[in-house]
């Protein structure tokens, strides 16, 4: 995240492309938010952002009392977040910069793998607790309560504790911060944001032992992988028996958890498998999806573990698999929690009917496939 120079600001509103219409589109309770592209938000995006805002407020002890302006790009077809962050946020940026004295804050949405909106969120929340703390603290705070899942770093706590971006490494700091809410809560969390000096002071002061003490417990007992603090949070598909889930959903993007924005309109919903099997998915939607919840992972997970299925764990966010309209899939699944996701390419209302079952007949090969 890039800290902008007042001077900057000026510049904001000639975002690539953006520069003919940037009027505040939507308004949530602490947000104003215009987008660069015409494809609407849906009510799920905005209840979403004010929710990550609302947990980091707890978490951090604190209340936002402003409104923040934010600008949302999405760089197109060609996937260059990088030019159009650079043009507003100078060259020196991971695709989103936060002005703290004029309350603005700019993020790309397609940045593979990584939520730059949500990490921004945290900016404003985290400034209306401290704005002098330390670069490996901010950072981290941003990181390590905003919606993305975490894995462990390649750089250790040490030596990134002086460091600012671009040098720091922002997600190691952020998976630093991590543990640290694990290894002690939040309350003291919330602490070390209010801790004064360096970062090294602040964590001394804070948890009460050197930072080599800290690092030393930290590599010792760090998980692998931390998922987002409220991972797939989305509500159950109806489940009719032990085997079987059926449920006509109704979409709308003005409806709860419907969401938005340039890829289309999607509405999601979340199943818990207790026991490995094949099951089998059909619906009426365009596009069905399904994807492995994050969660933690206590250790280095194989990308092709066969006890976990078909879908399994990766460092990718989203691993999906389509299916098509009317037409048989079935799917390996392991033991946990699935977000099921509707996809639409168009955003008018509709209601669509989701099966899922416990599949016991021969594996069907999708046209095309290599049976």
């Amino acid at each position: 995240m890039t800290r902008l120079a007042p001077a900057v600001v000026l510049a904001l509103v000639a975002l690539s492309g953006c520069e003919q219409n940037l009027e505040f589109r939507y308004e949530t309770e602490h947000l104003r938010i215009a987008t660069s592209f015409d494809a609407p938000l849906c009510r799920g995006d905005l209840d979403r952002m004010e929710a990550q805002i609302e947990q980091a407020e707890v978490l951090l002890d604190t209340s936002l009392d402003h409104r923040v302006d934010v600008y949302l790009w999405w760089a197109g077809s060609s996937g260059d977040w990088y030019s159009v962050a650079s043009d507003a946020c100078g060259a020196m940026t991971n695709g989103s910069c936060y002005d703290a004295e004029h309350r603005v804050l700019f993020a790309g949405m397609d940045r593979p793998g990584v939520d730059l909106v949500s990490h921004g969120l945290m900016h404003p929340v985290i400034d209306s607790v401290s704005t002098d703390a330390p670069a490996f603290i901010v950072e981290g705070a941003a990181w390590g309560l905003a919606a993305g899942d975490l894995r462990f770093p390649l750089t250790s706590p040490v030596d990134n504790l002086g460091l600012d971006w671009p040098l720091l490494d922002t997600q190691g700091a952020g998976f630093f911060s991590r543990w640290l809410l694990a290894r002690d809560g939040q309350e003291r969390y919330a602490a070390l944001l209010r801790a004064e000096g360096s970062a090294r002071e602040a964590l001394e002061a804070t948890y009460g032992v050197s930072v080599e003490t800290l690092e030393a417990e930290y590599f010792a007992d760090a998980l692998y992988g931390y998922a987002p603090l409220v991972p797939c949070d989305e509500p159950a598909l109806q489940q009719i028996d032990s085997q079987t889930w059926l449920e006509q959903i109704d979409v709308d993007c003005d409806a709860a958890h419907s969401f938005g924005g340039p890829k289309g309109m999607r509405s999601h919903r979340i199943v818990e498998i207790e026991t490995r099997n094949h099951y089998a998915f059909t619906t009426s939607a365009e596009t069905l999806l399904i994807s492995r919840c994050e969660e933690d992972l206590p250790e280095v997970t194989s990308f092709d573990d066969p006890e976990r299925g078909e879908v399994t764990i990766s460092g990718l966010s989203d691993q999906l698999y389509p299916t098509w309209r009317d037409t048989l899939a079935v799917r390996d699944l392991g033991p946990g929690r699935y977000r099921v996701t509707l996809s639409y390419p168009t955003f008018e209302a509709r209601s669509d009917e989701v099966s899922m079952w416990v599949y016991y007949g021969p594996v069907p090969v999708q046209p095309g496939a290599v049976p």
